[in-house]
């Protein structure tokens, strides 16, 4: 799965940014905005790149994105804030809740279960990407970005931190983007529901936006 869902990723931003580079470069464009302000919602798909088996959790996300031009040419800082669940799915073998070497069960069960379970991490990420706006024409411009983001587990009790990669298009004051995330930092995460324990798990989710920037 997580192989499958890092194939996913760079397939669609190598195919972007194949597009992006038939774009007319206006390195002058005079009236390319000093600063923008954005509202987003979305959707996205997380899991744990690090865990064996874990199954793809989707997830609503939303947030604002403030960008501030850099530079002469229309090279961008953007920031902001959003929410996500920065969790997983899984499927758990064992009636005595067995994951990853860590029970929560005093005693080991030879009985087999399969049962489908979730562990949460509802989180608050603040993403820091350089973006690049090419001008297909003077309202619509594609922009890959490349950067990090620094998120807070409030399940997780925990920092992480990792790298953010993407593309996004502007069609007038209409934003799309897409792109992926991938943590650097292991999380311990506690399911209240199943008593589930997932130790130093790194995130992986691929996201999909629509906003509208001012």
């Amino acid at each position: 799965m997580k192989k499958r869902l890092f194939r996913l990723s760079v397939t669609a931003i190598m195919l972007l940014a194949t597009v992006s580079a038939s774009a007319r470069f206006d390195a002058a464009k005079k009236d390319a905005p000093r600063f923008y302000a954005g509202l987003r919602a979305g959707a996205g798909v997380t899991t744990y790149y690090n865990l064996e088996d874990p199954i793809a959790l989707a997830t609503p996300l939303g947030g604002v994105a403030l960008g501030f031009r850099v530079a002469r040419i229309p090279l961008y800082l953007e920031t902001g804030a959003y929410y996500q669940n920065m969790g997983s799915k899984f499927e758990n073998r064992w009636s005595g809740k067995y994951y990853n070497g860590y029970s929560s069960s005093s005693h080991e069960s030879s009985t087999r279960s399969y049962e489908k379970y979730k562990v949460n991490n509802h989180s608050l990420m603040v993403p820091l990407v350089a973006t690049y706006r090419f001008y297909a024409s003077d309202n619509i411009t594609l922009q890959p970005f490349t950067g990090f983001f620094g998120s807070y587990g409030f399940d997780a009790k925990a920092m992480d931190f990792g790298l953010r990669e993407g593309f996004g298009c502007s069609f007038g004051h209409l934003h799309v983007n897409l792109g992926v995330n991938l943590g650097l930092v292991g999380q311990d995460v506690n399911n209240d529901d199943t008593g589930a324990w997932v130790r130093d798990a790194y995130h992986l989710s691929l996201f999909l936006g629509i906003g509208l920037d001012f």
